[in-house]
């Protein structure tokens, strides 16, 4: 009388000890947490987008302002020249300039 028993291959123990092991270390999840986590990423990644797209609108309107600015300090200088000489070319500049405040009351 011969007794049949199943024992099972080796190649079948270690295929389930790795299912076993990948579910267990968090490696193999079901695919609706997967997709729950797909799409957790994608709204943080078109938040950062957006927030990308605030940055860079606010640093190309901080641009053209500075590019508005230095024209402005640009035509202050002119005028800041131009000032310059005309008080240089008016009588008495040129005592007032070496250092004599009082000279245009003595004439």
């Amino acid at each position: 009388m011969t007794i049949d028993v199943f024992v099972p291959d080796a190649s079948l123990i270690s295929v389930l000890a790795s299912f076993v092991w990948l579910v267990l270390t968090g490696r193999l999840v079901p695919a609706s947490q997967l997709d729950a986590v797909r799409k957790d990423r994608d709204k943080a990644v078109a938040r950062a987008d957006a927030e990308t797209r605030r940055w860079q609108s606010a640093y190309e309107f901080s641009e053209e302002s500075r590019r508005i600015d230095a024209g402005h300090v640009e035509k202050l200088i002119e005028v800041g020249r131009a000032t310059n000489q005309i008080f240089t070319a008016l009588p008495g500049a040129a005592s007032e300039a070496a250092g004599d405040p009082d000279a245009h009351m003595a004439s």
